[in-house]
């Protein structure tokens, strides 16, 4: 049985596609069968470099793409329960003349 983190292994999937064994597909990239066991094993638990991806595509006269996907920021970060604070006021005064006593916003000190 498959472990939950444990992905198929595309090669075992192309492999059994093309309608080849292991051991088929060992000759094809010049390597001994149970090379091609650790390859299926290492890519199913995310162990596999791109260059040994890269030699089994061409081993299964296949293209091999890499490609990263970024997922939307809610999926990748759980919200915050805190809410953020608000933002810092600033503020800047001109007085083009002198307050009276009359200004609301005046200052007397």
């Amino acid at each position: 049985m498959m472990k939950s983190n444990q992905m198929t292994s595309q090669i075992r999937a192309a492999r059994e596609a093309a309608g080849l064994s292991m051991a088929e597909l060992a000759r094809r990239a010049g390597v001994s069968q149970p090379t091609v066991a650790n390859w299926e094993n290492r890519e199913s638990s995310g162990r596999i470099t791109l260059a040994t991806l890269t030699r089994a595509a061409k081993a299964l006269n296949a293209d091999f793409a890499y490609t990263i996907t970024v997922r939307p920021k809610s999926a990748t970060k759980k919200q915050s329960k805190k809410p953020a604070p608000p933002p810092r006021r600033q503020a800047a005064i001109t007085r083009t003349t002198a307050p009276t006593r009359s200004d609301p916003n005046e200052i007397w000190m």
